[in-house]
């Protein structure tokens, strides 16, 4: 991980370019372990940023983005929707992918904590949730908008609090226990669609 953190600086600082936060969390999560790979797939995102200063998480998806980013993002929304049988087909793609699970768990954790937000304001401020989804910085992708809505509407508060406890968990157990990561994560997302389905029925 700091090896490929590194490899990201160095890369994109030559090409006169910084990468944001979440850009550079998203980035490590989608180029591995090659390292001739890595610096073909950050050459393309340079290029790609050329005449700018600043890498987005845009950026990212754009170029580096392949079905595995897009299996992550549909496999969060699905445990956001109460969708059990796409999330575990989407849990077996991205199982054959190889993609790391703790990134599988952290991608849920910061969209659950981006819900968890929303919901404050919908219950402290009287917002529809439409307006606070159009409101939310850095924006929502459009294909994810619908989806975010409608889990803000069947999400309530004190559901969003148990399932970050439970994604906090996950990722501590994860980093713990490697040998269990996928079936830790596997475990934790069908739980957070378990408890979406009831959310939605009642």
């Amino acid at each position: 991980e700091a090896a490929l953190s590194r490899l990201i600086a160095a890369e994109l600082s030559a090409a006169g370019l910084v990468i944001d936060g979440e850009a550079g969390l998203l980035l490590r999560s989608l180029i591995g372990g090659d390292r001739r790979t890595s610096r073909n797939e950050l050459a393309k995102l340079a290029l790609y940023c050329q005449g700018r200063r600043r890498v987005t998480v845009d950026d990212v998806r754009d170029i580096i983005g392949d079905s595995s980013l897009l299996a992550v993002e549909d496999a969060v929304d699905a445990a956001m929707a109460g969708d059990v049988p796409t999330l575990q087909k989407l849990l077996g793609r991205l199982d054959a992918a190889g993609l790391a699970p703790d990134m599988i768990i952290l991608a849920a954790l910061r969209h659950f904590q981006l819900l968890h937000q929303a919901r404050h304001r919908v219950d402290a401020h009287r917002e529809m949730p439409a307006a606070v989804a159009s409101g939310l910085r850095p924006p929502l992708h459009f294909k994810r908008r619908d989806t975010f809505i409608a889990a803000l509407r069947h999400w309530r508060a004190d559901a969003l609090s148990r399932a970050l406890d439970r994604l906090d968990r996950a990722a501590f157990e994860a980093r713990a226990n490697p040998a269990r990561a996928r079936s830790l994560a596997a475990t934790a997302l069908i739980a957070l669609a378990l408890e979406a389905a009831r959310g939605r029925r009642s």
